[in-house]
């Protein structure tokens, strides 16, 4: 088996326009064929989408956020075809594992695809991103999730994450009510030097989550939800 890799990340990193002089079809209009949410590959022919690959700047993977639904963006390339009226058909799935070969990517160029997964180097300005998620519960599973969205913030989004699951619970007992309030205000004091808050509110959104959001919209500090599909494909 071999992992598919995500329209949003096929999209960014293949180079259409080096396809652009074959005669063969025409890669100027790409259609994106995609399953209704229920199916892995029931496609409809009214169910697909054109745009035209010079419509797309520099900032490919922003656009593409802005302009296309994340649910499609966050499926996977099942298959890549030219169809009968020679346009480059990339069919897409919610499945993320494939057991065969007959997804061929080869001829296609994915250079910088893999260095994009690694942590860059980052920029001199630096956001401050403050993770907001839950901790009481399973607290030693909530902290390695708390972890891999650091890791997150900081491959995809570039940015300093800013995460006081990680850092108070190295000295302060969240099971003990008075050490668990002096994380809180230390937390929430963090929470007001960062420039944006990204609730990860795939589990819920706790008592201690809606202080903080609480404080961040008093402050004017933009909140992102990760619900929304945006931040899963930056």
């Amino acid at each position: 088996m071999k992992k598919k890799i995500k329209l949003v990340d096929f999209l960014e990193f293949v180079n259409f326009r080096d396809c652009t002089g074959n005669d063969d079809c025409d890669t100027k209009i790409i259609r994106i064929e995609y399953p209704d949410k229920d199916t892995h590959d029931n496609y409809s022919k009214d169910r697909y989408f054109e745009y035209g690959v010079y419509n797309f700047g520099v900032d490919n993977r922003k656009r593409f956020i802005q302009t296309i639904n994340p649910y499609i963006l966050n499926c996977y390339v099942s298959d890549i075809r030219v169809n009968d009226d020679n346009i480059l058909t990339i069919y897409v799935t919610t499945e993320d594992w494939i057991d065969d070969e007959n997804l061929d990517c080869e001829d296609y160029e994915l250079e910088g695809y893999e260095d994009s997964k690694s942590i860059d180097r980052l920029d001199n300005k630096i956001q401050k991103i403050y993770i907001c998620s839950p901790l009481r519960g399973n607290i030693e599973d909530n902290i390695n999730k708390a972890k891999e969205y650091c890791k997150f913030v900081v491959a995809k989004m570039k940015a300093m994450p800013v995460c006081p699951h990680i850092y108070f619970t190295q000295f302060l007992d969240d099971n003990n009510e008075l050490e668990r309030e002096i994380g809180m205000d230390f937390g929430l004091r963090l929470l007001s030097e960062c420039d944006r808050v990204i609730v990860f509110d795939n589990n819920g959104i706790s008592e201690g989550m809606k202080k903080e959001i609480e404080l961040a919209n008093s402050i004017n500090i933009p909140v992102g939800y990760w619900s929304s599909g945006v931040y899963d494909l930056l």
